[in-house]
């Protein structure tokens, strides 16, 4: 059906997107194995543990500095300026 193409990233960045961002993040609960256990709930576009290591900690070390910020490089379409 032709409406899923409009539905489904819609649907999937309101659920599991969010939920893989904010559990990664600790902003989904208090209790760390709830995070963890939703962020492995929502990454089906990407694993908790890349995410992890790319959004969370290369990202938000160096956020929007061109060169470093990986998030940047990702949605420039070169993932590997940052690594390698």
């Amino acid at each position: 059906f032709w409406v899923s193409l409009i539905l489904l990233p819609l649907f999937y960045w309101l659920g599991p997107a969010c939920m893989l961002h904010d559990g990664t993040h600790a902003c989904l609960s208090q209790h760390a194995w709830i995070n963890s256990a939703l962020a492995r709930l929502g990454n089906f576009h990407m694993s908790a543990f890349t995410w992890y290591h790319q959004h969370v900690v290369a990202h938000h070390s160096y956020t929007n500095i061109r060169g470093r910020d990986a998030d940047i490089q990702a949605f420039d379409g070169d993932e590997h300026a940052v690594y390698g």
